[in-house]
């Protein structure tokens, strides 16, 4: 077959024209490229503002918008503090986690982000806050599988509300992670078919309150699970139907400062043989009348130390102690309005060693101020046990068990019996080291009539002390030091009684 050429088939003409026809559409291509580049170059921010318009963006860094608080997470560069602005209120319906190498700061400003699914999970360093004084930003947790905000880091909430509203805690404290909250609020869930506190410590953690509204309704407020700590030295703590603190384990409670009420609860109650010390702010205990209990309870075999702070009691005891526990105070002010101020109703021992136990308020009914009910002991070696500071008809301590009240040092007074021995239980005041104190401890009626009184043939060890007002009953056993007896000058206004 005979070959055929290009030129052959459309001639040297065509092929030439062809060329040309190419050449211009490419041209033609080349220009309308560049004008759409250039337009694009000259409309860029335009165009921009308009695809944002149609992008849902919720945090931003910087300059930079994110469409998820986990993309802005991720933006974070490691070990560099970085404020992450919440610019959208918007749903979290997976976990949000921040890594060991992290250090955010969430500020929700005034705009809400609700967990329906999810949670935020902190390993690393976090703060959270609402920047305004309002506290509008917000964390709602709906979520009935975890806790709203989980921590095994460093977490610090600084203002903001943060409410569960499903059936589970606002906050977790896994591990040995610390929480610190010094402001905002915390609300706990109003489900009273669930019990999930609105802080949960669950394992060596710490929980810091420093300040801050703290509110609990169907639950306990605060729940030390573990062996962790809970330190409070601010805030405004309140619960409705359960306890404001409840320490479940052999956790440590220090309170030192701020308010905590439950108005139908313990305000305060050590479940089990953990120890709280309670060295400075007030408790107030319940006010419903159907729903009464004690202030600060000591339920089981833990401690509970009073080192300072005031302890009220309004429709049930400031301080029980109800099992084989104990509980030293130091110093502070306890008072019930209605009933005894401080009960010990078991095996335990309740040591006072300084602070004011004051008595009943109210007019029309008598209880004595400390009460001794079963064979447990009280030991009193400082401070005062005041029966007249109420409405002076009530006894200032009672021991109606087979327990033993040994009073070493300190001011036992009121304008009734001072000292009422109703069991089978001993009396005993001072030491019997033959070092006699005519002045230490201090028993006082101020009637004239009976200081100490109780069941015939009951024992009264006066070791030590003086006795003013009425004296000793007659009935009682006395026993004093060998060589000893003791002596009632009723010569002066206030009758004396002291050993010789």
């Amino acid at each position: 077959m005979a070959s055929v050429t290009i030129s052959n088939a459309f001639g040297e003409s065509g092929l030439i024209e062809k060329t040309k026809q190419a050449q211009k559409m490419t041209e033609e291509a080349i220009k309308n490229e560049k004008e759409q580049l250039n337009y694009l170059l000259d409309n860029f921010s335009n165009i921009m503002e308009d695809a944002d318009s149609n992008m849902e963006y919720v945090a931003q860094i910087g300059n930079i918008k994110y469409t998820t608080l986990s993309n802005a997470i991720d933006a974070v560069p490691n070990g560099e503090k970085t404020i992450i602005n919440i610019i959208k209120d918007f749903d979290q319906e997976v976990t949000a986690q921040i890594p060991e190498e992290k250090d955010i700061v969430i500020d929700l400003q005034n705009h809400c982000i609700t967990l329906t699914t999810g949670s935020i999970l902190n390993k690393g360093n976090l703060e959270i806050k609402s920047n305004n004084e309002l506290d509008v930003g917000k964390i709602i947790i709906q979520n009935n599988e975890y806790a709203g905000i989980n921590n095994n880091g460093d977490l610090k909430i600084s203002s903001g509300t943060y409410e569960s509203t499903g059936t589970n805690n606002a906050v977790a404290n896994y591990g040995t992670g610390t929480v610190t909250i010094s402001g905002g609020k915390i609300i706990g869930s109003k489900i009273e078919s669930e019990k999930y506190p609105a802080i949960w410590n669950d394992a060596s953690g710490t929980i810091m309150i420093e300040g801050g509204t703290l509110e609990a309704t169907a639950s306990a407020l605060i729940y030390n699970n573990s062996d962790g700590k809970v330190l409070v030295n601010g805030g405004n703590l309140k619960s409705k139907k359960d306890n404001v603190i409840d320490n479940n384990s052999n956790g440590n409670i220090i309170i030192t400062n701020g308010f905590m009420q439950a108005t139908e609860a313990t305000t305060v109650i050590n479940s089990s043989n953990g120890v709280i010390e309670i060295k400075g702010g007030e408790i107030a205990g319940s006010t419903s009348e159907e729903n009464a209990w004690p202030t600060v309870r000591n339920y089981a075999d833990g401690e509970i130390i009073i080192d300072g702070g005031l302890i009220t009691g309004t429709v049930e005891r400031a301080i029980y102690n109800g099992k084989d526990g104990n509980i030293v105070i130091k110093d502070g002010i306890m008072q019930s309005t209605s009933l005894n101020t401080i009960g010990n109703y078991g095996t335990g021992t309740i040591t006072i060693l300084g602070g004011e136990i004051r008595g009943i308020e109210s007019a029309e009914i008598s209880y004595p101020t400390v009460w001794n009910n079963s064979n447990g002991n009280i030991i009193m070696n400082g401070g005062i046990i005041d029966a007249t500071v109420g409405n002076g008809i009530s006894t200032a301590i009672n021991n109606a068990g087979s327990g033993n009240i040994i009073v070493t040092g300190g001011i036992v007074k009121s304008t009734n019996y001072a000292i009422n021995n109703g069991g089978t239980g001993s009396i005993t005041l001072g030491v019997d080291d033959q070092n006699i104190s005519t002045t230490t401890p201090e028993i006082i009626s101020s009637n004239n009539s009976q200081t100490i009184v109780g069941k015939r043939g009951t024992t009264l060890n006066f070791f030590d002390g003086i006795i003013k007002g009425g004296g000793i009953q007659s009935i009682l056993t006395i026993v004093v030091p060998e060589g000893r007896t003791y002596y009632k000058n009723d010569s002066k206004p206030l009758y004396e009684t002291t050993l010789q």
